[in-house]
């Protein structure tokens, strides 16, 4: 029983992190247009590499960990 709750435990955790990074990547990504669009006065190269940065965030490693956590190990 101990095994089934501690493996839930982690199960939530690894779900939490995944959340939390693709909220991080909207942020990044909205940081990265308010740059773009002149509402902060920094260079134009960093609103590119935020909008990456956070689009990679919110769409790619969350399929990279989800993968790399699987209990299937599908290949």
């Amino acid at each position: 029983m101990a095994d089934k709750a501690s493996e839930e435990a982690l199960a939530k955790k690894r779900w939490m992190a995944i959340q939390m990074l693709r909220v991080s990547g909207a942020i990044l990504v909205a940081l990265g247009l308010a740059i773009a669009n002149g509402a902060l006065d920094w260079p134009d190269w960093t609103a590119y590499l935020l909008i990456g940065i956070g689009m990679f965030d919110v769409f790619l490693f969350p399929i990279i960990l989800s993968r790399r956590w699987s209990t299937n190990k599908i290949k």
